[in-house]
């Protein structure tokens, strides 16, 4: 059944998904073709891996579960339980790397802001890539695992049409597994990194009197993405306790109707953030080329200016 939210999610998922596969093939053609000096930075590269992430995540969960959800294609998804088992593998690979992205952004606020002279030990691009790696492959192997508890489709009458769920009876075990290793870790982590990237930030950024310093995107993009995940993880907490106890047909329906808000807030949300936060990302949609860009004219200037400053509190450029 098409609901009143369904069409709202629906009137922005087309425009951004379009806008985020042309934002995806223009940084790339930028990070690894043309390789421009403007974005070889060790926070673009994590920007790039989760917008490819994205568009997997979002376009699978379209076809796999919202149009399952609208019941737009009758019995279609009744006997597709293959698909529901790819969505699954897909739904925890991307989870995965959302949550280690969220991690990565914050240790790198953190160690930028804290520990400068350690930055470009702690973020060398081949340790970026090696925990991009690893985390793609531990949300490959948790994705895989899941496959095991039969996810498949299963009407339900509350809001007519087909949601994806699983048989076994181990599925709350290894929620609470995947929370107490992966969520909970994360969202500590988290929460003390950004205290203090925040208290350090305000501080440095007061005394020096930095108004357009080009970190300044990079950590309202942490914060925001460390509040975008306190959000999912209190609602998987929600759903957690929903299974154990009342186990409510009806309340699962709308966690799941929730947890579509939450990706969208994950997803579409973050890369606006970042888009509207950052001129150089902003300019790939805008199709600016590298010498009608205002950034080359207007940074140029700040950097020197910052430079002479850095050079005293060591804090290094991080875009």
């Amino acid at each position: 059944m098409i609901t009143i939210a369904d069409i709202i999610q629906f009137s922005y998922f087309v425009p951004s998904i379009i806008l985020l596969v042309i934002f995806v093939i223009r940084l790339t053609n930028e990070m690894l073709i043309k390789r421009n000096p403007i974005y070889n930075n060790n926070f673009f590269p994590l920007i790039l891996f989760k917008s490819y992430s994205d568009i997997i995540l979002m376009i699978s969960m379209f076809f796999c579960s919202r149009a399952a959800r609208m019941n737009i294609m009758g019995d279609f998804y009744r006997e597709n339980d293959g698909l529901a088992i790819y969505y699954y593998i897909i739904l925890q690979i991307c989870h995965t790397n959302i949550y280690g992205i969220s991690l990565l952004s914050s240790l790198n606020t953190f160690i930028a802001l804290v520990y400068p002279l350690k930055y470009n030990i702690w973020f060398s691009k081949k340790k970026i890539v090696i925990c991009l790696t690893i985390t793609l492959l531990f949300g490959s192997v948790y994705g895989i695992a899941m496959t095991f508890l039969h996810p498949y489709y299963r009407y339900s009458k509350s809001i007519k049409g087909y949601i994806i769920t699983l048989k076994s009876l181990y599925v709350t075990y290894c929620a609470i597994a995947y929370a107490i290793v992966i969520n909970i870790p994360i969202i500590a982590l988290s929460t003390i990194m950004n205290v203090t990237s925040a208290v350090k930030f305000v501080k440095y950024y007061k005394t020096r009197n930095i108004r357009n310093s080009q970190n300044i995107p990079m950590f309202v993009y942490t914060i925001i993405n460390f509040l975008a995940y306190s959000i999912v993880v209190t609602y998987t907490f929600g759903k957690i306790i929903n299974f154990v106890t009342v186990k409510s047909d009806l309340v699962e329906s709308i966690a799941q109707e929730i947890a579509y808000w939450n990706v969208d807030l994950m997803t579409f949300g973050l890369f606006y953030t970042v888009v509207f936060s950052c001129s150089p990302l902003r300019d790939l949609l805008l199709f600016k080329s590298i010498k009608e860009s205002s950034y080359n004219n207007a940074s140029s200037n700040n950097n020197k200016n910052e430079r002479l400053r850095t050079q005293q509190t060591k804090t290094p450029n991080i875009i």
